[in-house]
């Protein structure tokens, strides 16, 4: 009988402990799902710039990760003036930068940008690339 009795015990416990897990688990995946959702829900809010600006911003965080320098760009500007991005002497044609006196010349886009940015377009790895499409090793320079 005793045998029996700690038989049965056995079984109930390990019956528990398996239901246990299965709740345990459909409770997170419950959670993780609830999470992606208010994600998604967030993401969907958000005008498209604002996205863009997400996007580009995660972009530099990974880039300051691997390169571990920002080149002083300002994450937190909002506000910029659509007449004066791009142009000579105007606000950076980044737009979530937005500096005012841009004086770099992007030869691809035809655009000026501030020191730190055209620095940033200036990396070391693409200017092979620079050398062949344009004849020159920066792709950003200076506007006499």
């Amino acid at each position: 009988m005793g045998q029996a009795n700690l038989r049965g015990t056995f079984e109930q416990r390990k019956t528990s402990a398996i239901i246990e897990a299965i709740r345990t688990e459909k409770r997170r995946a419950a959670e993780k799902k609830a999470q992606e959702k208010k994600q998604a829900d967030e993401w969907n809010s958000l005008t498209t710039s604002q996205q863009q600006k997400r996007v580009f911003i995660a972009g530099l965080m990974a880039s300051v990760m691997t390169h571990g320098n920002t080149a002083g760009i300002n994450f937190e500007s909002e506000l910029f003036d659509v007449e004066l991005k791009g142009i000579k002497d105007g606000n950076c044609n980044v737009t979530d930068c937005q500096k005012p006196g841009a004086t770099y010349y992007n030869k691809s886009t035809k655009k000026y940008y501030c020191k730190a940015c055209a620095e940033m377009i200036n990396w070391e790895g693409g200017r092979k690339d620079v050398m062949e499409l344009y004849g020159v090793p920066l792709l950003c320079e200076p506007d006499a």
